[in-house]
């Protein structure tokens, strides 16, 4: 998948457009650590730390995946919103503007990959209160 179909816009079309401004927020005030990228056979994902409220850190990892129009993102969170949130909004954008951009020896294994999305699936979501 050619890096240049992951555009703002398929960014805020994965997160939704209030996650998507509340991310570029956190990115433009610097509170993303972390962005590494790696390529496998299909597309490439993104591993990265936002600094949330307080003194908390969350970490993403954020799949990029060739779609029917354009890139499809999803991206895992270890904040309570778990999905899609905006600390995955604030990893791409934070790529996007050149931070961790894939290099040709970037190397991924899919099969940890897939071994590391089931276990967030398998954590699951809270539940939201009654």
């Amino acid at each position: 998948m050619p890096e240049r179909d992951i555009t703002a816009e398929a960014i805020r079309d994965a997160v939704g457009p209030s996650a998507f401004e509340r991310g570029r927020t956190y990115q433009r005030q610097g509170r993303v650590r972390r962005v590494e990228s790696v390529r496998f056979a299909d597309g490439f994902g993104l591993v990265g730390e936002v600094r949330g409220s307080g003194d908390n850190v969350y970490e993403q990892e954020i799949l990029m995946l060739p779609g029917a129009h354009g890139a499809r993102i999803d991206g895992n969170c270890t904040c309570p919103v778990g999905y899609d949130c905006k600390h995955v909004a604030a990893v791409c954008l934070a790529w996007l503007d050149g931070s961790g951009k894939p290099t040709p020896s970037a190397s991924f294994d899919p099969a940890l990959l897939a071994r590391e999305w089931l276990g967030f699936v398998e954590r699951g979501t809270p539940e939201p209160a009654a």
